[in-house]
């Protein structure tokens, strides 16, 4: 950029915009990356003379479903939200407006402890980026 405005507020919407792209660019890598990695394993495959047994790996179908987890007290420095709408459940970032559903919030070491365990995190808030 060769000129930024001056005023607080249009630097505000502009670092937001930014951040937000920077995001979803992230992801986009992140996706591309595991396809070529996939696409790699196949070719290597194939000049073995054989075929793929397996697929590459790929995300759970299913995650698993969280129990056990506090109900959200009224507590607004509670950072992290699990959201589970019918099968899928997710750890997104308490003010996340991405998946709507029944939500309980987590404090950050439950949000650690469902990631470590396989709970999906939402691609849109990174909550696994460290909130």
């Amino acid at each position: 950029m060769s000129e930024l405005p001056s005023d607080a507020e249009r630097l505000r919407v502009l670092l937001a915009w930014l951040e937000e792209q920077v995001t979803d660019n992230d992801t986009v890598g992140i996706f591309l990356r595991l396809q070529r990695d996939a696409v790699a394993q196949a070719l290597a495959q194939a000049a073995e003379g054989e075929q793929p047994t397996t697929p590459p790996p790929t995300a759970p179908a299913k995650p698993p479903r969280m129990t056990g987890l506090p109900t959200f007290t009224g507590d607004r420095s509670v950072g992290f939200k699990v959201v589970e709408r019918g099968d899928l459940v997710s750890l997104h970032l308490a003010d996340c407006d991405v998946d709507d559903g029944p939500t309980r919030r987590v404090d950050a070491h439950e949000a650690v402890a469902a990631l470590r365990d396989g709970l999906a995190a939402c691609i849109m808030c990174r909550p696994d980026l460290g909130g």
